[in-house]
Protein backbone atom coordinates (compact mmCIF):
# COMPACT_ATOMS: atom_id res chain seq x y z
CA UNK A 1 0.00 0.00 0.00
CA UNK A 2 1.27 3.36 -0.94
CA UNK A 3 1.52 5.55 2.18
CA UNK A 4 1.06 9.39 1.65
CA UNK A 5 2.80 11.86 3.74
CA UNK A 6 0.86 15.59 3.71
CA UNK A 7 2.57 18.32 4.61
CA UNK A 8 0.10 21.36 5.44
CA UNK A 9 0.08 24.87 7.55
CA UNK A 10 -3.68 24.39 7.88
CA UNK A 11 -6.35 21.91 8.61
CA UNK A 12 -8.28 22.31 6.41
CA UNK A 13 -5.65 21.85 3.59
CA UNK A 14 -4.86 18.73 5.27
CA UNK A 15 -8.24 17.32 5.04
CA UNK A 16 -8.45 17.83 1.56
CA UNK A 17 -5.62 15.39 1.18
CA UNK A 18 -6.36 13.24 3.85
CA UNK A 19 -9.34 13.06 2.08
CA UNK A 20 -7.67 12.43 -0.82
CA UNK A 21 -5.44 9.53 0.62
CA UNK A 22 -8.45 7.75 1.91
CA UNK A 23 -10.12 7.45 -1.39
CA UNK A 24 -7.10 6.75 -3.04
CA UNK A 25 -6.93 3.81 -0.59
CA UNK A 26 -3.74 4.87 0.77
CA UNK A 27 -2.75 5.34 4.30
CA UNK A 28 -1.80 8.79 5.91
CA UNK A 29 0.75 10.71 7.99
CA UNK A 30 0.48 14.59 8.33
CA UNK A 31 4.51 15.93 9.44
CA UNK A 32 3.31 18.97 11.78
CA UNK A 33 6.00 21.21 12.90
CA UNK A 34 5.87 22.18 16.71
CA UNK A 35 2.68 21.12 17.85
CA UNK A 36 -0.36 19.09 16.41
CA UNK A 37 -2.87 21.84 16.73
CA UNK A 38 -5.93 20.74 15.01
CA UNK A 39 -4.41 18.65 12.80
CA UNK A 40 -5.53 15.72 14.68
CA UNK A 41 -9.03 16.53 13.06
CA UNK A 42 -8.37 16.07 9.34
CA UNK A 43 -9.03 12.59 8.72
CA UNK A 44 -5.09 11.01 8.39
CA UNK A 45 -4.31 7.39 9.73
CA UNK A 46 -1.25 9.49 12.27
CA UNK A 47 -0.12 12.66 12.55
CA UNK A 48 3.81 13.09 13.26
CA UNK A 49 4.73 16.30 15.46
CA UNK A 50 8.79 17.25 14.28
CA UNK A 51 10.00 18.90 17.41
CA UNK A 52 13.54 20.52 16.52
CA UNK A 53 13.20 23.87 18.03
CA UNK A 54 13.19 25.98 14.87
CA UNK A 55 9.90 27.79 14.26
CA UNK A 56 10.97 27.73 10.22
CA UNK A 57 8.78 24.99 8.71
CA UNK A 58 11.83 24.94 5.76
CA UNK A 59 14.25 24.05 8.16
CA UNK A 60 12.42 20.31 8.77
CA UNK A 61 12.92 19.55 5.36
CA UNK A 62 15.99 17.48 6.28
CA UNK A 63 13.74 15.06 8.77
CA UNK A 64 10.90 15.25 6.49
CA UNK A 65 13.57 13.51 3.70
CA UNK A 66 14.46 11.33 6.16
CA UNK A 67 10.79 9.81 7.31
CA UNK A 68 9.58 9.87 3.70
CA UNK A 69 13.03 8.41 2.04
CA UNK A 70 12.30 4.95 4.56
CA UNK A 71 9.40 4.28 2.07
CA UNK A 72 10.00 3.12 -1.73
CA UNK A 73 6.68 3.91 -2.36
CA UNK A 74 6.17 7.19 -0.69
CA UNK A 75 4.68 9.76 -1.69
CA UNK A 76 4.95 13.75 -0.48
CA UNK A 77 1.72 15.79 -0.91
CA UNK A 78 2.64 19.62 0.03
CA UNK A 79 -0.16 22.21 0.03
CA UNK A 80 0.72 24.63 -2.52
CA UNK A 81 2.15 27.70 -0.57
CA UNK A 82 5.52 29.45 0.02
CA UNK A 83 7.02 27.21 2.72
CA UNK A 84 4.94 24.25 0.91
CA UNK A 85 6.88 25.02 -2.36
CA UNK A 86 9.79 25.24 -0.36
CA UNK A 87 9.56 22.11 1.50
CA UNK A 88 8.76 20.35 -1.35
CA UNK A 89 12.01 21.10 -3.49
CA UNK A 90 13.71 20.47 -0.80
CA UNK A 91 12.76 17.05 0.27
CA UNK A 92 12.40 16.17 -3.72
CA UNK A 93 16.75 16.80 -3.70
CA UNK A 94 17.14 15.19 -1.10
CA UNK A 95 15.73 12.04 -2.35
CA UNK A 96 16.57 12.31 -6.15
CA UNK A 97 12.94 11.82 -6.75
CA UNK A 98 10.64 13.57 -9.19
CA UNK A 99 8.33 16.80 -8.05
CA UNK A 100 5.45 18.10 -9.71
CA UNK A 101 4.31 21.49 -9.10
CA UNK A 102 0.81 23.02 -8.51
CA UNK A 103 -1.30 19.75 -8.91
CA UNK A 104 -4.70 20.35 -9.83
CA UNK A 105 -5.48 16.68 -10.09
CA UNK A 106 -3.85 13.69 -8.93
CA UNK A 107 -4.28 9.85 -9.32
CA UNK A 108 -2.19 7.12 -8.01
CA UNK A 109 -1.55 4.20 -10.49
CA UNK A 110 0.44 1.42 -9.47
CA UNK A 111 3.88 2.49 -8.65
CA UNK A 112 3.24 5.42 -10.34
CA UNK A 113 1.78 9.27 -9.46
CA UNK A 114 -0.78 10.83 -12.86
CA UNK A 115 -0.88 14.33 -11.96
CA UNK A 116 -2.36 17.45 -14.18
CA UNK A 117 -1.15 20.62 -13.77
CA UNK A 118 -2.26 24.28 -15.17
CA UNK A 119 0.72 25.63 -17.26
CA UNK A 120 1.37 28.83 -19.93
CA UNK A 121 -1.10 31.21 -17.42
CA UNK A 122 -3.80 28.63 -17.84
CA UNK A 123 -3.68 27.93 -21.43
CA UNK A 124 -2.56 24.11 -21.41
CA UNK A 125 -3.35 21.64 -18.81
CA UNK A 126 0.18 19.28 -18.43
CA UNK A 127 -0.40 15.61 -18.11
CA UNK A 128 2.71 14.01 -16.35
CA UNK A 129 3.38 10.60 -14.77
CA UNK A 130 5.88 9.86 -11.59
CA UNK A 131 7.50 7.38 -10.13
CA UNK A 132 7.33 6.50 -6.67
CA UNK A 133 8.65 7.53 -4.54
CA UNK A 134 7.80 11.24 -5.22
CA UNK A 135 6.86 14.80 -3.90
CA UNK A 136 3.78 17.26 -5.54
CA UNK A 137 2.51 20.81 -4.14
CA UNK A 138 -0.91 20.33 -4.64
CA UNK A 139 -3.65 23.87 -5.33
CA UNK A 140 -6.48 24.12 -2.92
CA UNK A 141 -10.26 22.75 -4.21
CA UNK A 142 -8.15 19.41 -5.36
CA UNK A 143 -11.04 17.33 -3.57
CA UNK A 144 -14.13 17.85 -1.15
CA UNK A 145 -12.91 17.29 1.69
CA UNK A 146 -15.12 14.71 3.85
CA UNK A 147 -15.80 14.16 8.12
CA UNK A 148 -12.66 12.95 9.35
CA UNK A 149 -13.74 9.15 10.35
CA UNK A 150 -11.54 9.51 13.84
CA UNK A 151 -9.65 11.50 15.89
CA UNK A 152 -5.78 10.72 14.23
CA UNK A 153 -3.32 8.79 16.75
CA UNK A 154 -0.16 12.00 17.56
CA UNK A 155 2.96 10.89 17.74
CA UNK A 156 6.28 13.07 18.33
CA UNK A 157 9.59 13.05 17.39
CA UNK A 158 12.52 15.00 18.42
CA UNK A 159 14.33 15.50 14.80
CA UNK A 160 17.67 17.35 13.34
CA UNK A 161 16.84 21.08 11.91
CA UNK A 162 18.70 22.56 9.24
CA UNK A 163 19.98 25.43 11.36
CA UNK A 164 22.08 27.35 8.60
CA UNK A 165 19.49 30.23 8.09
CA UNK A 166 18.27 32.00 11.60
CA UNK A 167 14.97 34.19 11.57
CA UNK A 168 15.68 37.27 13.35
CA UNK A 169 12.31 39.19 13.52
CA UNK A 170 8.73 38.45 11.32
CA UNK A 171 6.79 41.32 9.93
CA UNK A 172 3.47 40.17 8.84
CA UNK A 173 2.12 41.31 5.50
CA UNK A 174 -0.86 43.86 6.06
CA UNK A 175 -4.09 42.29 4.72
CA UNK A 176 -7.68 43.42 4.37
CA UNK A 177 -10.74 41.74 6.03
CA UNK A 178 -11.94 40.31 3.00
CA UNK A 179 -11.36 36.26 2.75
CA UNK A 180 -12.49 35.95 -1.03
CA UNK A 181 -11.55 31.91 -0.93
CA UNK A 182 -14.67 31.29 1.93
CA UNK A 183 -17.07 34.18 0.22
CA UNK A 184 -20.00 31.85 -1.37
CA UNK A 185 -20.84 35.12 -3.68
CA UNK A 186 -18.12 37.14 -5.23
CA UNK A 187 -18.34 40.38 -7.60
CA UNK A 188 -15.06 40.76 -9.41
CA UNK A 189 -14.61 44.18 -11.25
CA UNK A 190 -12.00 44.28 -14.30
CA UNK A 191 -10.46 47.06 -16.07
CA UNK A 192 -13.85 48.26 -17.55
CA UNK A 193 -14.61 50.04 -15.19
CA UNK A 194 -14.25 53.38 -14.54
CA UNK A 195 -12.87 54.59 -11.60
CA UNK A 196 -13.94 54.63 -7.51
CA UNK A 197 -17.73 55.11 -8.06
CA UNK A 198 -17.95 51.81 -9.84
CA UNK A 199 -15.82 49.77 -7.24
CA UNK A 200 -18.65 51.48 -5.01
CA UNK A 201 -21.44 49.71 -7.19
CA UNK A 202 -19.94 46.46 -7.25
CA UNK A 203 -19.52 46.95 -3.36
CA UNK A 204 -23.55 47.45 -3.03
CA UNK A 205 -23.98 44.78 -5.45
CA UNK A 206 -22.07 42.48 -3.01
CA UNK A 207 -23.63 43.70 -0.09
CA UNK A 208 -27.63 43.13 -1.35
CA UNK A 209 -26.30 39.39 -1.84
CA UNK A 210 -24.04 38.55 0.86
CA UNK A 211 -21.29 38.16 -0.99
CA UNK A 212 -17.65 40.21 -1.33
CA UNK A 213 -15.80 42.23 -3.83
CA UNK A 214 -12.87 40.98 -5.68
CA UNK A 215 -11.26 42.51 -8.95
CA UNK A 216 -8.28 41.49 -11.86
CA UNK A 217 -4.79 41.98 -11.07
CA UNK A 218 -4.64 45.16 -13.41
CA UNK A 219 -7.37 47.14 -10.89
CA UNK A 220 -5.37 45.88 -7.83
CA UNK A 221 -1.75 46.48 -9.31
CA UNK A 222 -2.10 48.90 -11.87
CA UNK A 223 -4.65 50.86 -10.57
CA UNK A 224 -4.65 50.86 -6.96
CA UNK A 225 -8.76 50.71 -6.82
CA UNK A 226 -8.58 47.83 -4.16
CA UNK A 227 -5.97 46.27 -2.09
CA UNK A 228 -3.15 43.14 -3.72
CA UNK A 229 -5.35 40.43 -2.00
CA UNK A 230 -8.44 41.20 -3.85
CA UNK A 231 -7.56 39.91 -6.92
CA UNK A 232 -8.48 36.71 -8.45
CA UNK A 233 -6.40 34.94 -11.03
CA UNK A 234 -3.63 32.29 -11.38
CA UNK A 235 -0.82 34.05 -9.20
CA UNK A 236 -4.21 35.71 -6.42
CA UNK A 237 -7.05 34.47 -4.86
CA UNK A 238 -8.31 31.61 -6.20
CA UNK A 239 -12.41 31.40 -5.65
CA UNK A 240 -15.06 28.69 -6.11
CA UNK A 241 -18.07 30.55 -4.93
CA UNK A 242 -21.40 29.72 -5.38
CA UNK A 243 -22.28 32.79 -7.59
CA UNK A 244 -19.65 34.56 -9.26
CA UNK A 245 -20.72 37.96 -11.21
CA UNK A 246 -18.30 40.17 -13.22
CA UNK A 247 -17.97 43.60 -14.06
CA UNK A 248 -15.98 44.55 -16.85
CA UNK A 249 -14.06 41.80 -16.22
CA UNK A 250 -12.16 40.93 -20.23
CA UNK A 251 -11.53 37.02 -19.36
CA UNK A 252 -7.82 36.62 -20.02
CA UNK A 253 -6.91 32.99 -19.00
CA UNK A 254 -5.14 34.05 -16.08
CA UNK A 255 -7.84 35.22 -14.77
CA UNK A 256 -10.36 32.40 -15.58
CA UNK A 257 -7.76 30.22 -13.86
CA UNK A 258 -9.26 31.56 -10.40
CA UNK A 259 -12.22 31.36 -10.62
CA UNK A 260 -13.26 28.33 -13.04
CA UNK A 261 -14.95 26.58 -10.33
CA UNK A 262 -17.01 28.80 -9.39
CA UNK A 263 -20.48 26.76 -9.90
CA UNK A 264 -22.54 29.70 -11.63
CA UNK A 265 -20.67 32.85 -13.39
CA UNK A 266 -22.67 35.55 -14.90
CA UNK A 267 -20.51 38.05 -17.03
CA UNK A 268 -21.52 42.07 -17.46
CA UNK A 269 -19.55 43.15 -20.44
CA UNK A 270 -19.95 45.85 -23.39
CA UNK A 271 -18.05 43.64 -25.61
CA UNK A 272 -19.91 40.10 -27.02
CA UNK A 273 -16.65 39.04 -27.74
CA UNK A 274 -14.63 38.94 -24.56
CA UNK A 275 -13.30 35.79 -23.60
CA UNK A 276 -15.19 35.89 -20.05
CA UNK A 277 -18.35 34.84 -21.94
CA UNK A 278 -16.84 31.33 -22.64
CA UNK A 279 -16.83 30.72 -18.81
CA UNK A 280 -19.84 32.32 -17.90
CA UNK A 281 -23.00 30.47 -17.44
CA UNK A 282 -25.30 33.57 -18.23
CA UNK A 283 -23.85 36.49 -20.39
CA UNK A 284 -25.10 40.06 -20.35
CA UNK A 285 -23.75 42.62 -23.62
CA UNK A 286 -23.93 46.08 -22.60
CA UNK A 287 -23.10 49.13 -20.35
CA UNK A 288 -22.36 47.91 -17.04
CA UNK A 289 -23.24 51.44 -15.51
CA UNK A 290 -26.96 50.73 -16.94
CA UNK A 291 -26.82 47.19 -16.43
CA UNK A 292 -25.62 46.87 -12.87
CA UNK A 293 -27.98 49.18 -11.47
CA UNK A 294 -30.92 47.15 -12.82
CA UNK A 295 -29.66 43.75 -10.98
CA UNK A 296 -29.06 46.05 -7.73
CA UNK A 297 -32.35 46.55 -7.98
CA UNK A 298 -33.95 43.77 -8.53
CA UNK A 299 -31.97 42.42 -5.72
CA UNK A 300 -33.37 44.76 -3.63
CA UNK A 301 -36.97 43.75 -4.36
CA UNK A 302 -36.33 40.53 -2.48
Amino acid sequence: MTKVYIFAESAAAAAELATWARRSGAASSILAVGDAGDLAGAGADEVIVLKGGSERPEDYAIAIAAIVGEDAGGLLLASSTVAGREVAANVAGRLGCAMVSDASSLELRGTFLRAERTVLGGAVVDVCEAPLPCVATVAPGIVEPEPAPQESAVEERVVEVDGRIVRRSLSPFPVGDVDLEKASVVVCVGMGIDGPEDVAMAQKLADGLGGAVGCTRDVAEGRKLLPKDRYIGITGAIVKPELYLSMGVSGQLQHVYGMRDSKVVVAVDSNKDAPIFRAADYGVVGDLHEVVPQIIAAVGAH
